[in-house]
């Protein structure tokens, strides 16, 4: 399960050159989760790829309904107190804070484009990039002594002649 930023939401629903990758994410973990308020903000993006254009009304509608019936179910609210908190603390926005709040709440991933809120939250907000990376694996590797010691010679010094 991961917190999914809209941007993913977008990124997703909307072709264009990220679209592949945030499906990736889908296909990797397809339970996301969102605070209610990627409804507007998600709506705004499609407003404003209406206004310049690039979509056409009946399109920006038939994304709308496609987004909320794929994520209306996975809306979880977080407590607004905790949210603001988090904006005042972080100085990030009231937005943002609501999907770092849930992402802390449930302890799960934020899979995010928002350079800021990856580097404010390094281990909670994630590039798609780096979530589709697969697990690090750490392997400490001993330090081996010299050859003739692993044979049980003794190492020879050399010694200054007078």
């Amino acid at each position: 399960m991961i917190v999914s930023d809209n941007n993913i939401v977008a990124y997703l629903m909307i072709d264009g050159e990220r679209t592949a990758e945030a499906r990736a994410v889908r296909a990797k973990d397809p339970d996301w989760i969102l605070p209610p308020l990627w409804r507007y903000e998600f709506q705004n993006v499609l407003v404003t790829y209406g206004k310049r254009g690039k979509l056409s009304r009946d399109r920006c509608r038939m994304l709308w309904e496609e987004a909320l019936s794929t994520f209306s179910v996975n809306e979880e609210t977080v407590p607004a107190s905790y949210a603001l908190d988090l904006a005042l603390t972080n100085e990030i926005s009231a937005y943002d804070a609501h999907y770092i709040a849930l992402a802390t709440i449930r302890q799960i991933p934020l899979i995010t484009e928002d350079r800021e809120l990856q580097r404010k939250f390094p281990t909670i907000a994630l590039s798609m990039n780096r979530f589709l990376q697969p697990p690090e694996t750490s392997m400490v590797m001993e330090r081996k002594a010299p050859y003739r010691r692993r044979r049980g010679e003794k190492t020879v010094t050399s010694t200054p002649v007078s």
